[in-house]
């Protein structure tokens, strides 16, 4: 539940560790998901919005300065209006030519897989009154596999995180444009959850900025707040998937 309304929203956010040669032909099997959603989601409502994302593997993700290797990570994010939506979504999407490809793409290389995210904050483009939606110049994604008995511990030390956001990026979508936090269950077949779970607890952080300089503008001042420590030894324990200056190239509203 998004922080301070009742939501029936669900996430599906996916994160991939792609290696040099493989990356010209997982990002033509992305583009065929993309447009095939592209087409579906003209005349399905159940699509509230979608990103895909890349970068560099960095060196270092919290000092993207230090350097990157030349692996891509990329970052599929998509935001339903409801669990049955993502449900709808998956089924139909499982019966494209592309999809056995796709399948196998996640099993290989895919190290964060989120199909049924609930959201528990969220900062929306609307905070700011009305206008127009800016353009996102980068994405900050993190996937974390947290285990079960550490899952509300580590939630509580994410909303410190999103309350110092919510102040410090209040009225305006200058720098942060939108994002949200969202945690599910760590399902045993991401494509199936119906086959349970693993006891432990998937939880996303997806932030869309206005600019590659407002990602570290970000960084650098969250880095300063007393919880940071604790933040980033979550990170380090937990963080499966980290991209923090994600270029989109592909976007449904």
């Amino acid at each position: 539940m998004a922080e301070g309304k009742g939501s029936e929203e669900r996430t599906l956010n996916l994160g991939y560790h792609v290696p040099k040669d493989e990356i010209e032909r997982v990002e033509a099997v992305f583009m065929k998901h993309a447009k095939w959603m592209e087409d579906h989601y003209i005349m399905d409502d159940g699509l509230k919005a979608c990103y895909f994302s890349k970068s560099p593997l960095f060196n270092d993700p919290t000092n993207p300065a230090d350097g990157a290797t030349e692996d891509m990570l990329f970052s599929i994010n998509e935001e339903f209006n409801s669990a049955e939506a993502v449900g709808n979504h998956i089924a139909n999407a499982k019966k494209n030519d592309y999809f056995p490809e796709f399948g196998k793409i996640m099993g290989d290389y895919a190290k964060h897989a989120q199909p049924l995210g609930e959201k528990f904050f969220e900062l929306e483009t609307s905070r700011a009154g009305e206008g127009c939606k800016p353009i996102t110049g980068a994405t900050l994604n993190i996937g974390y596999t947290v285990p079960g008995d550490k899952a509300d511990e580590v939630q509580a030390l994410f909303m410190k995180h999103a309350n110092w956001m919510k102040e410090f990026y209040a009225g305006s979508t200058e720098f942060l444009i939108c994002c949200y936090f969202s945690r599910s269950p760590c399902f045993k077949v991401a494509a199936d959850p119906s086959q349970g779970d693993t006891g432990e607890v998937c939880f996303s952080i997806n932030e869309q900025f206005a600019s590659k300089e407002a990602v570290g503008r970000h960084m650098d001042t969250a880095k300063k707040n007393d919880y940071f420590a604790d933040f980033g030894k979550v990170l380090h324990d937990y963080g499966k998937h980290v991209q923090p200056l994600g270029e989109i190239f592909f976007k449904i509203r």
